[in-house]
């Protein structure tokens, strides 16, 4: 979840700065295959939380490499691209230390469920952190019972993936 996480934020704030500062065509590409390759990324990082594969961890190794050479090619151009993500690199550990003692942190996901045969649902579940020990992954339920429990009747999540 926080790989996931700083992907995202990375994104936005790289995004953000290379947008403001680029000067030509050539960069505004890079930057659009570059916010493309990240979505991927964050996407596959959370997709192999859940059911690792070996063709899955190639690709992302592949794209978190696009994605150092897109960013390498951007900083040449551009100040300051790359310091961002130093910055929001964060490890479990890390957030542990700031949790009170009787606290937790709690992230919930929406997720495809692989159901085998090329089948799938969406699903719910949580993953909590405490002050101390491992991630604990907690099974939610269906996305549809969850739904219909939490929203109003004819609502549902703004995305598919929450």
């Amino acid at each position: 979840m926080l790989r996931y996480k700083g992907v995202v934020l990375d994104s936005l704030l790289e995004d953000r700065l290379v947008a403001e500062t680029s000067q030509t065509s050539e960069d505004r590409g890079r930057v659009e295959r570059l916010a493309a390759d990240k979505r991927q990324l964050g996407q596959l990082l959370l997709e192999s939380s859940q059911r690792p594969s070996k063709e899955r961890d190639q690709r992302v190794e592949a794209l978190e490499q696009e994605v150092e050479r897109l960013e390498g090619e951007l900083a040449q151009s551009v100040a300051g691209l790359g310091r961002v993500r130093r910055v929001l690199s964060v490890s479990v550990g890390q957030v542990q230390a700031v949790l009170p003692r009787d606290g937790a942190l709690i992230e919930y996901v929406r997720y495809a469920h692989y159901l085998g045969q090329g089948r799938s649902e969406w699903r719910y579940g949580a993953v909590v952190l405490t002050s101390s020990g491992e991630p604990r992954w907690i099974a939610l339920g269906s996305a549809e019972e969850v739904d219909s429990a939490v929203y109003p009747e004819g609502m549902r999540p703004i995305s598919k993936l929450v």
